[in-house]
């Protein structure tokens, strides 16, 4: 979905939230900010990789973790930091 069309969904709502699983979707995180929405939240879910420094100024809320189901893929540690 264009960066755009995510921001004029999200301008409607009074919370908004982007998922990003792996680099490719970085630009969710852009597209979050720059949305009208009060409550701002990210899931980071299942983290498939390892998706560097996030810049998370204007995001309320992170929520990270890895899949669950029969063919589930786990989070590793090594790629959650806070600091």
């Amino acid at each position: 979905m264009p960066d755009a069309r995510v921001r004029e969904i999200l301008g409607r709502s009074g919370s908004g939230c982007a998922s990003v699983e792996n680099c490719n979707a970085l630009g969710r995180i852009d597209a979050l900010r720059a949305s009208r929405a009060r409550v701002r939240f990210l899931s980071v879910e299942p983290l498939l990789e390892d998706l560097g420094a996030l810049d998370l100024r204007g995001i309320h809320w992170v929520i990270v973790g890895g899949q669950s189901g029969p063919h589930f893929r786990p989070v590793g540690t090594r790629l959650v930091t806070v600091g």
